[in-house]
Formats: C-alpha cells, structure tokens, sequence
C-alpha cells in the first residue's frame, strides 16, 4: 500500500449534501514516547492509544508535542489494517449514503405524493363540511318550520283537551243525575206495580159485584117477564070469557 498521504481534512458526503469533516480518514498524531515498546499487555490492535497502567498513569502531554513521526503512518502493519479498515468503512459508508439518497428521493416523493393527497382530502373535507353545514342549515330551517306549524297544533290540543275535560265533568254530572233519576224511577215503578195490582183488584172486585148484580137483574127480568106473562094470560082469558057471555 505504501505510505498514505496524509490529508490536512477530508469531508464524507451526507444524505443532505452537506460534507463534513471526518477525523477518522486523517492519521494519528501520537507523542514520541508513546513509540516505545510498552511494558504492559498489549492493546487491541485497532485503539489508538493504549491504556495507561493504572499504577502510574503518565501526565498528559502538552498539544505541542503530539507531532506524526518521521518514520510515517502507513509503514507499520498496524496503520496498514487501520486503513484498510478505514477503507472499507468508507466504502460501506459510501454505500449506505448512496442508499440513504434514494431512500430520501423515495421519502420526498412519497412526501409529494401525500401532500397532494393531503391536499386532495382537505378540499373534499371541505366540500364535505361545506354539504354538511347546508344540510345542517336545511335541518334548521325545517325544525323552525315545523316549531311554527307546532305551536298552533298545540294550542289547538289544549283547547281540545279543555274541552274534552269539560265534557268529562258534565258526563260526570250527568251520570249521577241519571243514576239519580234512575233510583227514582225504580222506586216510582215498583209504587206504580203497587198501584196497577191493587187497581186490577179493585177491578176485579167491581168485575165480581158487576156480574152478581147482572145475575140478580137478569133474574128480576125473568121474574118480572113471567109475572107479566101470567097477568097477559090471566086478562086474555078473562076478556075471552067476558066475550063469550056477551054473545050468549
């Protein structure tokens, strides 16, 4: 691979467009006495810096100090895998920002397509409301329509309703005065049943005397005719005798 260029700054590219520094692509500025071949285990190989002893931590060096080294960046087998690394995580960057662009031109279409929608939906919501503040105006108006047609309805149900209890009490009065009458006329029917028998008897009676005194004057007539008959026979022979003597 060689030695690197070692580059002051470089940018990596956003979704948005906008480039920003990145401190990973730029190498690592060690201080010289961090060259040494350290006393203590080894670190992993992809930290910078290896930890301190946690005896003795050594005084952080002032920022003058940390200068790259004349050997370079790139000539140890470390800064070769930091590279590659590097490399590879640029690439996968690269790659995913690629993939986050179409993504957003996905997402800002989609954005377009539902504003449009959007806008589409609040223009029937308002044409919707604007049909249903009519019907509602409508509904209103018919409601106060129909309060006026109502109101003569229910003053009409009122008189009639007086009325009607009006009639009530009268049938009132008037039943109790028809009981009334009726117990009345009951006891005035059964003392007119009382007088009806007591006259049938009483014409009974007088049919009884009536009959006995045509009796005794139908006997009187035969007697009477009788004795009249006998003083007819008596006078006829008495004026044949008287006839005869004065022809002798």
């Amino acid at each position: 691979l060689g030695t690197p260029a070692r580059p002051t700054s470089q940018r990596i590219p956003t979704a948005e467009g906008v480039s920003v520094p990145s401190p990973m692509l730029s190498p690592p500025q060690l201080h010289p006495s961090m060259h040494q071949p350290p006393t203590y285990q080894q670190p992993h190989p992809y930290h910078h810096q290896p930890p301190y002893p946690q005896q003795h931590p050594p005084p952080h060096p002032p920022a003058a100090a940390f200068q790259p080294t004349a050997a370079g960046w790139g000539g140890s087998p470390l800064g070769t895998m930091e590279l590659a690394a590097v490399r590879s995580q640029v690439a996968a960057l690269a790659e995913e920002n690629a993939h986050l662009r179409g993504v957003n031109s996905d997402l800002r279409e989609t954005c377009s397509h539902l504003s449009s929608e959007m806008a589409k939906i609040k223009r029937a919501f308002g044409a919707l409301s604007n049909l249903v503040d009519a019907e509602i105006e409508g509904v209103h108006s018919d409601a106060a329509k129909l309060r006026a047609e109502i109101t003569p309805l229910k003053e009409a149900r009122s008189a009639l309703q007086a009325g009607a209890d009006r009639q009530d009490a009268e049938l009132t009065q008037t039943r109790a005065l028809l009981e009334e009458h009726s117990r009345g006329a009951e006891e005035w029917a059964r003392g007119l049943s009382a007088d009806v028998e007591t006259l049938r008897r009483e014409a009974a009676e007088r049919w009884r005397l009536c009959v006995e005194d045509a009796r005794e004057r139908s006997r009187a007539t035969e007697e009477l005719k009788a004795e009249v008959l006998a003083q007819a026979e008596a006078a006829s022979s008495h004026t044949s005798g008287r006839s005869r003597a004065g022809l002798g």
